[in-house]
């Protein structure tokens, strides 16, 4: 008979797994003790601090109603689908909501959130001819998710769906760790608010995802920690149609190679605007005050695209010069999302002297390099 595992709760035999215990009363003394804060009382102020943090969690799509904690740490907030974008309820409105939620999604990006369609490959019960094709990959491990603390129940009264935060999901993968040692490390830097361009690219070469405390943890969760989580426990699957699978942790390092170049330059231009260490022109001074922000931005969308959806094995197909030549800016403003995000941000732009500051950056590493050390 298969087993229902507790959205947030792990199996007792995970606990055995990580506390190395053998004695079935121990575990059943462990078990207690991991759930005893159940029936703990809860303190006034305590409320007033739970009723915030769940609050600051929803988002367009879904209203955080409330959260559970974790027998190791932290908590599994749950949220419902509004009833206004409410894409699953098989009723005469259906497909007007779900038109609606797709206008929004438009204006929210890049900060999108997933639609309840989009989510239900995390509830079991649902066929998969149910599914998007698209969530196909979520299904596969749909055990394993459920037991990090990811979730999606399709019930009566509406779609709920549970998402954990940084600390339950780091410990409940250190339970998986314990079970499939061959599973890496998991790093999560946490966000108090929105990460700045090259805080978001930094953030990118350092960990595995980035996980906001407020209105964004729907969109880190959905669009990026999800799919990074998925593609981890994909990583040793039969090959796909480039050929290749490439572990996770050797295809991550090479792209971080690949941007770590372009962020460099960045780095020194923004040196270069503060000091002017190559005594520029006013003139091209200017246009590298004005242009440098859009290509932060532009090599912000990189890394957004390559956390996001299995996009790693894709880049196999990419060369260098993709990431980091003048040329490539174009890439992410003749997307439809990112040329009209990129355009609500900058407005009108030239785009030929943008390519054109670009393959300066180039030249000013060179010169950087050059200088004597100390000099600066």
């Amino acid at each position: 008979m298969a087993t229902t595992i507790h959205p947030y709760i792990p199996s007792a035999a995970a606990i055995q797994a990580v506390e190395g215990v053998q004695s079935p009363s121990k575990i059943s003394q462990l078990w207690t003790k991991a759930t005893a804060w159940l029936s703990t009382p809860t303190p006034v102020k305590s409320i007033q601090i739970e009723q915030q943090e769940i609050a600051q969690r929803s988002g367009e799509f879904w209203e955080c109603v409330s959260r559970e904690k974790c027998p190791r740490a932290g908590f599994v907030y749950k949220f419902r689908l509004r009833d206004d974008f409410d894409d699953v309820t098989p009723d005469e409105n259906r497909a007007a909501r779900a038109k609606a939620a797709d206008q929004k999604s438009k204006k929210m990006f890049p900060a999108i959130e997933l639609t309840g369609t989009q989510m239900l490959a995390l509830d079991p019960n649902v066929p998969e001819s149910k599914l998007k094709s698209g969530t196909l990959k979520i299904r596969e491990h749909v055990e394993l998710l459920m037991q990090l603390g990811y979730r999606t129940e399709w019930k009566e009264d509406g779609v709920y769906l549970y998402l954990p935060d940084r600390e339950a999901l780091l410990a409940n993968w250190e339970i998986l760790r314990a079970a499939d040692p061959e599973l890496p490390e998991l790093t999560i830097q946490s966000s108090e608010g929105i990460a700045s361009d090259i805080d978001y690219v930094k953030a990118y070469f350092t960990h595995d995802g980035v996980l906001s405390t407020g209105k964004e943890f729907l969109h880190d969760h959905q669009a990026h920690i999800l799919s990074v989580v998925v593609l981890i426990l994909s990583s040793e699957k039969p090959s796909d149609e480039l050929g290749r699978n490439p572990a996770y942790r050797m295809e991550k390092s090479r792209i971080v190679r690949l941007l770590g170049k372009a962020y460099r330059r960045v780095m020194i231009a923004q040196e270069l605007c503060r000091t002017n260490f190559l005594k520029l022109s006013e003139e091209e001074l200017a246009l590298l005050k004005k242009h440098l922000p859009k290509i932060e931005a532009t090599l912000g969308s990189f890394a957004d695209i390559l956390s996001s959806k299995d996009r790693y094995t894709a880049t196999l197909q990419w060369k260098e010069k993709s990431v980091y030549g003048g040329d490539s800016f174009l890439q992410a403003w003749s997307d439809p999302d990112w040329g009209n995000y990129l355009y609500r941000r900058f407005g009108n732009t030239n785009k030929s002297e943008m390519i054109a500051v670009g393959k300066r950056l180039e030249e000013y590493e060179r010169q950087f390099d050059a200088l004597p050390k100390g000099s600066l």
